[in-house]
């Protein structure tokens, strides 16, 4: 743990030496981390800290304890900091460190970084921790709550759906495409397969665009028999599109 002055320089020069070295620090996130480190060092060195650390610095993995919704246990939000060229260049220069935090959001595709707040937005839709302890430790309240409001209504949107299907299940063959949108394909998976309404081995096919006139919702009030004759004609020719 780098608890002191010592203990930060020596883990400073074990990486520059080319040792691999895993440390700990008592911080909030990613961007607090690389201040804290900084901030150790008297004014006259840390410019030349911000060089060492930028040089050596390979990841921050930063983690939140957050109650699970039934309240028996607890899931960790992580933040994940990878060192990118533009995060060196924020660690360098201390008028742009608090960049860094945008920097992690944008990496998320990319580089696999993540935020603390993007980390609670995950376990919110995996529905394992409740919206208000998501929100009373995120980052950004605000955004998150927005964010966690489109969830809601995708989720919404996904049991008006359901009601559609509800003709005749379990089915052997579902097919999902517009209008409902491919966000809502996995929320729709899982409610069917919670609900039973899916039979082993059941075929998936989440299109990104129409092939036939007919859409999902025109399906509403169809019994079994005509959703599948009509689903497996669509599916049909999907098939034929991508062999051609």
């Amino acid at each position: 743990e780098m608890r002191d002055f010592e203990t930060i320089e020596t883990a400073l020069l074990a990486a520059e030496t080319g040792h691999l070295v895993f440390s700990t620090l008592h911080t909030l996130d990613a961007t607090e981390t690389i201040n804290r480190i900084i901030a150790v060092f008297p004014p006259h060195q840390q410019k030349q800290i911000r060089i060492q650390l930028a040089s050596v610095l390979k990841a921050v993995i930063s983690q939140r304890l957050i109650p699970t919704v039934d309240g028996m246990s607890r899931v960790p939000a992580v933040e994940v900091l990878i060192s990118t060229a533009f995060i060196r260049d924020c660690i360098l220069d201390k008028e742009r460190t608090h960049l860094i935090p945008s920097a992690i959001a944008a990496g998320t595709s990319q580089y696999g970084m993540q935020t603390f707040d993007q980390s609670l937005l995950s376990l919110y839709e995996q529905g394992s921790v409740s919206r208000r302890d998501a929100l009373s430790t995120s980052t950004n309240s605000h955004d998150l709550r927005l964010k966690m409001d489109a969830v809601d209504l995708r989720r919404g949107e996904a049991q008006a759906v359901l009601r559609r299907l509800a003709g005749g299940p379990p089915f052997e063959l579902v097919f999902l495409d517009p209008p409902y949108g491919q966000g809502l394909v996995p929320s729709i998976l899982i409610a069917l397969a919670a609900r039973g309404w899916l039979k082993p081995g059941a075929l998936i096919v989440a299109e990104l665009a129409a092939v036939a006139n007919d859409a999902p919702g025109q399906l509403a009030g169809a019994n079994e028999a005509t959703i599948r004759e009509r689903l497996e004609a669509r599916f049909v020719t999907l098939v034929n599109r991508l062999r051609d």
